[in-house]
C-alpha cells in the first residue's frame, strides 16, 4: 500500500519501518502517514545517510492518526476556517449550506473549496440538485472538527440552525433531526428538545422504531438539565409516553426499559394530579404485567382503568378499558366474560368517531379486539366464527397499513389455524409474520411466530425442526421475560417431544408447567394440559387407566367451569377413546354426543371430524 502511495518515488527502510509500526496495521493511517511525508515540502526533508537518492524522506514522522490528519489541513490554511464550518455541519454538506453558513465571498469559498479538494481533504459526491461534497474520511472530519475550542463549536452550530430555519425549510420538515442535533450542539436545549420530540414523532409514524427511540432518548437527556416545573415534567410524560410505544415494538412490553417509560410517566402523572395522560401510562405498564405473564397484577391494573374511564366518561378510553380487561380476562380463563369486554370494545370503536389512536395504545384497540376476540371463540366453541374474526382484524390492520397490527395479526391468525387442526396455513401465517417481525424489529412476534411455526412444523411431521423452533422461541421467551399464553407454549413442546417418541421428556414438561400454573401464569390452557397428562400417562404405563380416567375427568371439569366448550370436546374424545378400549362403547357414546351436538359449527376442523368419525364407528 506504501509503494502504491509513493508511486515513483522511495522511503529510506528506516522511514519505511516507522511508518508501519505507528500505523499498526490500520490502512487510513497508513494511507496518512505516507501521504503526510510525501506531502512535506522538499526544504524540510533531510537526505539520508544510507540512501543518497531517496526523494521522499522526513525526519520526523507524524506521531498519531490526529496529527497526519492536521497535517494535511495545515497544508491549506487559507481553506481551514471553511473546512471546520464544513465539518461543524457534518461528513457531508452541501455547496449552499455551506455558503449560506460561512458568508464567504463566492469567489473565495469557490477556491478555498479547490484547494481542499487537491489536498484530498473533501472531495464532490453529487451535484444534483446540488453541488455536495464529503470529508474524504470520518476520522479527517472528526480531527477537523475537535480543532475548534468548544465556545467556536457552539456558535457555528448555532449559525448553522439558523440558516437551516431561514432558509432551508424543506430540510427541517423532511429531516427535523439535523436541527435538532445542531440545537443540542449549540448548548440551546430547549429547541433542541422540541426537534428531537417532532423527529420522534415522525419516525414513528413512519413506523422507524429504532430512530424513533434514539430521538426521544435525545430529547429526554436534555431535559433533565432543565429546572423541575410543573411544565418541564408536563413535557417529560408526554416524552416518556412517546417513547414507550418504540421501545413495545423493539423491546417488547416485559423489557424493564419500557416499564420504566411508562413508571416514570405514571409517577409524574400523580404528581401533576392524574392528567389524561395517566391512562397511557397505565396502559403501557399493564402491558407490561400481561404479556410477562403476571396475570394478578394485570387483572388490577385492569380494573382501575376500567373503573377511572368509566369516572370521565370517555368513549375512547372505555374502548381501551374493555380491550385491556377483554385480554386480562383471556389469559386468565375467563372466557365468556372475556368475550363480553371485546364485543363491547369493538361495538364502540365502530360509533366513536375518531383519528387513530395506535400511536397511544400501540395497536388500534379494535384490531386488537377482534383478534384477541378470535382466541375466546375457539375457546368458547365457536371455530368458524373464530376464523372469521381473525381474518377480520387483518383485513382492518392492512387497510390501517400499521406493520406492528399487521405481524400481530398475521401470528394470532396462525394460532387460530393452529387450534382448527390447520397446520398448512398456520405456517403460512407464522412465516409472514416472522417475516414482517425480522424486517421492522418487532422482538415480541418474532418470538411468537417462531414459536407457532415451531407447533405448525410439528403438525406436518417436520418434529425435529418443530423441538428447535418452540425451544429457540421459549429459550427467548424467558430471556425477555415474556409470560404471554406461556402453558400453552409449554403444551406444544410437550406435543411435539410426544411426537418425536421422547415420552418422558413430553410428561416431564406437562407435570412441571401443571406444579407452576396459577392465577398469575393464567389458567386458560390448564384443561388441556390435563388431558395431555392423562394420554401421557397412558402412553408410558398402560395399567394407570384409572389415574388417567381420572385426570380425563377432571380436564372436562375444569373446561365445563370456563365454559370452554373446545377443551372440552377434546378432553372427552380423549376420554371416549379410552372407554371404548375398555369395551364401555355405551358409556363412551353417551358421554361424547352431548358435547359433540352442541356444536353448530367447525365441519372442518379436526377436533370435530374426529369426534364425528369416533360416533361413526359400529357399536361392537
Amino acid at each position: 500500500m506504501i509503494k502504491e502511495l509513493l508511486r515513483e518515488g522511495s522511503l529510506s527502510q528506516q522511514v519505511f519501518d516507522q511508518i508501519i509500526e505507528k500505523a499498526d496495521g490500520v490502512p487510513l493511517f497508513i494511507e496518512e502517514l505516507t501521504t503526510s511525508i510525501i506531502s512535506t515540502p522538499r526544504q524540510n526533508r533531510q537526505k539520508s545517510d544510507t540512501d543518497q537518492t531517496t526523494p521522499f524522506e522526513a525526519t520526523k514522522v507524524p506521531e498519531t492518526l490526529h496529527d497526519a490528519l492536521m497535517e494535511r489541513l495545515d497544508r491549506v490554511a487559507h481553506g481551514r476556517k471553511l473546512a471546520q464550518i464544513a465539518a461543524v455541519i457534518g461528513r457531508e454538506f452541501s455547496y449552499d449550506l455551506l455558503t449560506a453558513a460561512s458568508r464567504t465571498d463566492e469567489t473565495d469559498l469557490r477556491s478555498a473549496l479547490s484547494q481542499l479538494e487537491d489536498a484530498d481533504v473533501i472531495y464532490r459526491t453529487g451535484a444534483s440538485p446540488s453541488v455536495r461534497f464529503a470529508f474524504k474520511h470520518v476520522l479527517l472530519r472528526d480531527a477537523v472538527y475537535n480543532s475548534l475550542l468548544r465556545g467556536k463549536r457552539q456558535e457555528i452550530h448555532a449559525d448553522i440552525a439558523a440558516v437551516l430555519e431561514k432558509h432551508f425549510r424543506d430540510v427541517i420538515e423532511n429531516r427535523p433531526e439535523i436541527l435538532a442535533y445542531h440545537y443540542s450542539q449549540a448548548g440551546k436545549n430547549e429547541l433542541a428538545i422540541r426537534c428531537w420530540r417532532e423527529s420522534g414523532r415522525r419516525a414513528l409514524a413512519n413506523s422507524a422504531n429504532v430512530g424513533a427511540i434514539g430521538h426521544f432518548r435525545n430529547a429526554l437527556q436534555l431535559l433533565r438539565a432543565l429546572p423541575d416545573t410543573p411544565q418541564r415534567n408536563k413535557e417529560e410524560i408526554e416524552i416518556q409516553l412517546a417513547l414507550g410505544i418504540p421501545l413495545i415494538a423493539v423491546q417488547g412490553y416485559p423489557a424493564a426499559e419500557t416499564r420504566e417509560a411508562f413508571s416514570r410517566a405514571r409517577t409524574l402523572c400523580l404528581n401533576l394530579g392524574s392528567p389524561p395522560e395517566y391512562f397511557q401510562a397505565l396502559f403501557g405498564l399493564w402491558g407490561h404485567s400481561w404479556m410477562g405473564g403476571k396475570n394478578d397484577e394485570a387483572l388490577a391494573m385492569a380494573n382501575e382503568f376500567l373503573a377511572k374511564s368509566r369516572e370521565v366518561s370517555d368513549g375512547i378510553l372505555s374502548m381501551v378499558a374493555h380491550r385491556v380487561m377483554g385480554s386480562t380476562l383471556l389469559t386468565i380463563g375467563e372466557f365468556e366474560r372475556s368475550r363480553r369486554h371485546f364485543e363491547e370494545s369493538i361495538a364502540l370503536s365502530k360509533t366513536e368517531r375518531r383519528q387513530s389512536v395506535y400511536t397511544l395504545y400501540m395497536v388500534e384497540p379494535q384490531v386488537a379486539s377482534l383478534l384477541l376476540l378470535s382466541w375466546d371463540l375457539w375457546f368458547l366453541g365457536y371455530p368458524d366464527q373464530s376464523l372469521a374474526r381473525v381474518s377480520e382484524a387483518l383485513a382492518l390492520a392492512q387497510d390501517l397499513s400499521q406493520p406492528y397490527s399487521i405481524a400481530f395479526a398475521h401470528y394470532m391468525t396462525s394460532v387460530v389455524h393452529l387450534l382448527r387442526g390447520d397446520p398448512v396455513r398456520a405456517l403460512e401465517s407464522a412465516e409472514r409474520s416472522l417475516e414482517m417481525s425480522r424486517e421492522q424489529r418487532f422482538s415480541l412476534y418474532v418470538l411468537l411466530s417462531t414459536i407457532s411455526r415451531g407447533r405448525a412444523l410439528g403438525g406436518l411431521g417436520r418434529v425435529q425442526e418443530a423441538v428447535t423452533e418452540i425451544q429457540k422461541g421459549i429459550a427467548e421467551a424467558h430471556r425477555t421475560g415474556v409470560g404471554f399464553m406461556l402453558p400453552m407454549m409449554y403444551g406444544w413442546l410437550a406435543d411435539v417431544y410426544f411426537q418425536s417418541g421422547d415420552h418422558e421428556i413430553a410428561a416431564s414438561i406437562v407435570e412441571q408447567t401443571l406444579r407452576e400454573i396459577s392465577d398469575a401464569t393464567g389458567r386458560s390452557w390448564e384443561a388441556e394440559l390435563h388431558r395431555q397428562r392423562a394420554e401421557m400417562l397412558l402412553t408410558g404405563n398402560p395399567s394407570k387407566i384409572a389415574e388417567a380416567e381420572s385426570h380425563f375427568k377432571n380436564a372436562i371439569e375444569l373446561a365445563r367451569r370456563q365454559n370452554s366448550k373446545s377443551l372440552e370436546l377434546r378432553a372427552a374424545m380423549s376420554l371416549a377413546r379410552l372407554l371404548r378400549h375398555q369395551e364401555r362403547i355405551d358409556q363412551a357414546r353417551e358421554m361424547l354426543e352431548p358435547i359433540y351436538h352442541w356444536f353448530e359449527e367447525g365441519a372442518a376442523t379436526s377436533d370435530i371430524r374426529r369426534a364425528r368419525d369416533f360416533l361413526a364407528l359400529p357399536l361392537n
